[in-house]
């Protein structure tokens, strides 16, 4: 998905326009802010003041610190208050774009780190499994300080998570030297780019020949990606059991979650999602997507229903949000069991508007519904058919108390124990919300 930004880091591309005597310049820049303002007028789903988008934009240049703002509902960290739109709206530069795009297609040249802002340090939320960082000892929790190419004598400090993502990645077979911060020693490590192949879906089976399928995100191919990991246990019996895990997935494409339930129901009457735009409405049923979704390399057209005949468990948890409450919240309609806590509550969709300096702007245009029924999500959230608290670890890292009076080496060890526990207790004895769901399909 594309990064939540404020507005304000809309108008940081005019600020040569000030300082440049090229009215060309000028012009260009002015054209791209037109778009945006045009583009807000005639889609966004809320009332909106342009004079205060206007204000915005104007404060935002007057602000000493000209670092991207993360959010567009301001903070203790944000001294400016974004008013114009909502904080799932947002400003991608160029660069921010490209990888959002690559990220997205599932594939780009890098070394499999996850990171990301916090406490104005860039810190590694998880290295993927056998990528160039997990190989050489990069863990969770360790701080990303510096980044130098091998054409470059010294290393360049980074403090912002894209500026550090646009430095790692690079041409697949080149180096680069990432500095990490560990219990307050740094060090550098020379890592060799690959492909990063970052699918979305996770399958294996247990003992019992239930499957086990985790999906992190919606994107381009984790539907088709879905389809063939449910494919490997059509052997297992007439009414195979499967538990899909959406906790902590953030969403994505649309029309990925849609794929995905249409794998799910063979009445073409059902509703998957509702779409209400500013003055429209549109209606997702099975039906209206027939022939739509293709067999990834062939010309054959997928089939609504062909995994209707599964038991299906799904799980959630106040991380599944967006299209993963359009899946979840629907199949709940359905029928479906849905184990876990109660999802995030983001109930509104995204249009982006690619610009003509090629960034792009990402504007909240509809309010989706969810299943037959109808459910609103919006600041609400999906709740579970059966309520079962999180045990996969002690730690709660999503709550700052939890650090409160802690050193930064024992912020440092908590988060990586917290973060170890997660990975390793998922899917085991020790998730209480798996072992409820495996408890249901028996």
């Amino acid at each position: 998905m594309l990064k939540d930004v404020g507005i304000g880091l809309v108008f940081l591309a005019v600020i040569s326009l000030f300082s440049s005597s090229s009215s060309a310049d000028w012009r260009s820049e002015a054209q791209v802010i037109a778009e945006v303002f045009n583009y807000i007028e005639q889609d966004y789903l809320y009332p909106v003041d342009l004079t205060k988008c206007r204000f915005d934009m104007l404060k935002e240049l007057s602000r000493r610190n000209p670092d991207p703002v993360k959010s567009g509902e301001g903070s203790k960290d944000d001294p400016v208050n974004f008013v114009c739109l909502d904080r799932h709206s947002g400003f991608s530069t160029p660069d921010e774009t490209r990888m959002t795009s690559e990220e997205m297609s599932g594939h780009f040249g890098g070394v499999g780190l996850q990171i990301e802002p916090r406490n104005g340090k860039v810190v590694v939320v998880s290295p993927m499994e056998d990528a160039p960082a997990a190989k050489a000892g990069i863990l969770a929790g360790d701080i990303v300080v510096a980044v130098r190419q091998e054409n470059e004598a010294k290393a360049a400090p980074v403090t912002d998570a894209t500026d550090a993502a646009k430095r790692i990645r690079g041409p697949v077979g080149t180096k680069v030297f990432v500095t990490i911060e560990r219990a307050g020693k740094s060090f550098e490590v020379m890592l060799v780019r690959a492909d990063i192949a970052s699918s979305a879906v996770k399958v294996s089976t247990l003992p019992d020949g239930t499957g086990y399928i985790r999906v992190s995100g919606f994107t381009d191919t984790a539907a088709d990606d879905l389809e063939a990991a449910l494919k490997t246990f059509q052997k297992n019996g007439p009414n195979p059991k499967v538990i899909l895990d959406f906790r902590n997935n953030p969403g994505g494409y649309l029309h990925s979650a849609l794929e995905m339930l249409y794998y799910f129901s063979k009445n073409p009457d059902d509703i998957m999602a509702t779409q209400r735009f500013k003055r429209s409405e549109k209606i997702d049923r099975i039906k209206d997507w027939d022939g739509e979704f293709m067999e990834p390399g062939t010309k054959r057209v997928k089939t609504a229903g062909e995994y209707a005949h599964y038991r299906v468990a799904i799980l959630v948890n106040g991380g599944s949000a967006s299209a993963s409450e359009i899946f979840a919240g629907t199949m709940k309609d359905w029928g479906f069991a849905v184990v876990g806590e109660k999802s995030f509550g983001k109930g509104v969709g995204q249009s982006v508007l690619q610009l003509s300096d090629n960034s792009s702007f990402r504007l909240t245009t509809f309010e989706f519904l969810v299943g037959n029924s109808k459910t609103k999500i919006q600041e609400i959230g999906v709740n579970p058919t059966h309520m079962v608290t999180d045990t996969r670890s002690t730690i709660d890292i999503s709550d700052e108390k939890v650090f409160a009076g802690k050193t930064d080496e024992e912020k440092l060890r908590m988060f990586q124990e917290a973060s170890r526990s997660l990975k390793d207790n998922t899917g085991t004895d020790k998730d209480a919300q798996f072992m409820k769901a495996r408890e249901l399909l028996k």
